[in-house]
C-alpha cells in the first residue's frame, strides 16, 4: 500500500494489473509515495507508473511537469504515453508543440515505395502525435502546427497520412491551401485528390472544387466503393450544406450488405443533420436489419443509427426510438444512446414522458441517464 510494491520488475504485467484493480476498487491511501516514485529522474521505466499517476486528479503540478519532461525521452513508448497524457493545462505548451514537430522531422526518411512495417509505425506514430496537438493545444499554436503539416504532406511520399491528423483540428486551415493545391493532381491514385478535395473544402468552403468531385465520385452507377468512402468522409465536413447529396445516400444504402459502407453513410447523414431528414425512414428500416444480423459490427451500427436519427432530429423516429430506450441489452449502449435522443428530440412528449416515468427506478439503467431521466420528469 505504500508503492514498495512497485520496486519490484519482475513479472510486472501481471502485478500491474493487479495493483490497479487494488488501487481503483478499493481506498488506496499512499498516493503521496507513489507521485514520489513517479517524478524520481532515478525510476526505472516511469511510463509503468504514467497511468496510474494520470487517473488520479487533482494531482501534483510535479507530476504534470514531469510528464511534459517524457515527451522528449529517447523511448519511443515512454514519449508516446507522455503525449497521451499531456496535460492541457500546462503552461508549455508551445514547447512541447516544437518536440513534437523535432521528432516527426526527424521521421521523414520514408522514400520507398512500399514502406516496411517499422516505416508504417513511424508514419503511424507521427500521425498519433499531430492527432493528439490537434486536440490541446491553444488556436494559434494549433495554425502553427497545421501551416507544418501541410509543408511536410507537400514535401512526403505519403503525403494523405499527415493530411488525415487535419481532421483533429478546429482552427481555420487556409495556412494548409497553398500546399493542398500543389499536391492537386500530383498522384496517379485519383483517391488520392479526394483526399486533397476533402481538406481544401474545410479550408475554403464553397469556393473549393470539392462539392463537384464528391458528386462525381458518388454518381450512378457507382461501384468504387474507396471512392465512395472517401467521398462520404469529405461530405461529412460539409455539414448541412451536404444535403444536396442525401438522396443519393438512401440509394447507397440499398446497394450495399456491407456493414462497413453502411456505417460510412450512416456516419455522413449523422454529419449532415436535420437537413437529411429524407432519410429517416430508410434508416428505421435499417435498423431492424441490423436486428436479424447479431455480429458485433451490426450493434455497433445501431447504436451509430440512433446517433444520426438524434443529430436528424426528426420526430418520426420517437417509436423506434422509444422501443430501443425500454428494452435492457446486456453490453450495448444503444439503450442509453436512445434516450439521450429523446430527450433531445422530444423531451416534453407525452409518449416520452410516460416511458421516463417507466424507467427512473430502472436498476439496470445507466446512472447518469437515470440523472437526465429525472432531470426531465422535474421540468
Amino acid at each position: 500500500a505504500d508503492g514498495e510494491i512497485l520496486k519490484d520488475d519482475q513479472d510486472f504485467g501481471r502485478l500491474n494489473s493487479r495493483f490497479e484493480n487494488m488501487l481503483f476498487r478499493h481506498s488506496m491511501p499512499n498516493w503521496d509515495r507513489i507521485y514520489q516514485r513517479f517524478v524520481d529522474p532515478a525510476t526505472k521505466r516511469p511510463e509503468r507508473l504514467m497511468r496510474i499517476v494520470c487517473r488520479k486528479s487533482p494531482r501534483p503540478v510535479a507530476v504534470d511537469d514531469r510528464i511534459v519532461e517524457l515527451v522528449s525521452s529517447d523511448d519511443p513508448k515512454v514519449s508516446e504515453m507522455a503525449l497521451r497524457y499531456f496535460p492541457s493545462s500546462s503552461t508549455r505548451s508551445d514547447e512541447y508543440a516544437d518536440k513534437v514537430f523535432e521528432w516527426i522531422k526527424e521521421q521523414q526518411s520514408l522514400r520507398v515505395p512500399q514502406p516496411s512495417s517499422a516505416e508504417r509505425r513511424h508514419l503511424f506514430a507521427c500521425s498519433n502525435r499531430a492527432q493528439i496537438i490537434g486536440r490541446r493545444l491553444n488556436p494559434h499554436t494549433q495554425k502553427q502546427a497545421v501551416r507544418t503539416i501541410g509543408e511536410m504532406a507537400a514535401k512526403s511520399d505519403y503525403p494523405t497520412q499527415y493530411l488525415r491528423v487535419l481532421d483533429y483540428f478546429s482552427c481555420d486551415l487556409s495556412d494548409c491551401v497553398p500546399y493542398l493545391k500543389k499536391l492537386l493532381g500530383s498522384s496517379d491514385d485519383p483517391h488520392d485528390d479526394l483526399v486533397y478535395l476533402k481538406y481544401l473544402y474545410m479550408a475554403e468552403g464553397e469556393s473549393s472544387n470539392a462539392a463537384r468531385a464528391f458528386k462525381n465520385a458518388l454518381k450512378p452507377p457507382a461501384r468504387d466503393w474507396e471512392a465512395i468512402s472517401l467521398a462520404c468522409s469529405g461530405i461529412q465536413k460539409m455539414g448541412a450544406n451536404g444535403a444536396s447529396f442525401v438522396p443519393r445516400l438512401i440509394e447507397l444504402i440499398e446497394q450495399t450488405d456491407s456493414s462497413n459502407r453502411q456505417r460510412s453513410i450512416i456516419t455522413t447523414l449523422k454529419e449532415i443533420g436535420p437537413a437529411a431528414s429524407d432519410a429517416v425512414p430508410r434508416l428505421i428500416k435499417l435498423f431492424s436489419e441490423f436486428e436479424n444480423n447479431k455480429d458485433g459490427l451490426s450493434r455497433s451500427n445501431q447504436e451509430l443509427l440512433v446517433q444520426a436519427l438524434e443529430a436528424i432530429g426528426d420526430p418520426a423516429a420517437i417509436p423506434l426510438l422509444m422501443d430501443v430506450a425500454s428494452e435492457y441489452v446486456p453490453n450495448s449502449n444503444q439503450r442509453d444512446k436512445a434516450g439521450k435522443a429523446l430527450i433531445q428530440i422530444a423531451p416534453k412528449d407525452p409518449r416520452v414522458r410516460a416511458l421516463f416515468e417507466q424507467l427512473k427506478d430502472d436498476e439496470t439503467l445507466n446512472s447518469y441517464y437515470k440523472q437526465r431521466i429525472a432531470e426531465v420528469l422535474s421540468r
